[in-house]
């Protein structure tokens, strides 16, 4: 397995996300804002585009944090 961070702080450079595998990548064109919610599915013979529902990244954070207070959900962030 091998990862690779492209990380700037002072300028975005990148803001994308791409998974690269054997058979081959998942790519997230805006996954931190979600602006349009799509996951293009890269491999050898073309793309396959994924659209999902838009929603607020944030919005849904703070549901689940309130799920699983009320005991509903498992809390899908935690603190390390």
């Amino acid at each position: 397995m091998l990862a690779h961070f492209d990380v700037g702080f002072e300028q975005a450079v990148r803001d994308e996300l791409e998974i690269v595998g054997d058979e081959g990548a998942l790519f997230l064109d805006d996954p931190w804002h979600c602006v349009e919610p799509v996951i293009e599915v890269r491999r050898e013979d073309g793309v396959e585009r994924i659209e999902v529902e838009a929603a607020n990244p944030y919005m849904l954070e703070v549901a689940n944090m309130s799920a699983a207070v009320r005991g509903e959900a498992p809390a899908l962030l935690r603190a390390r």
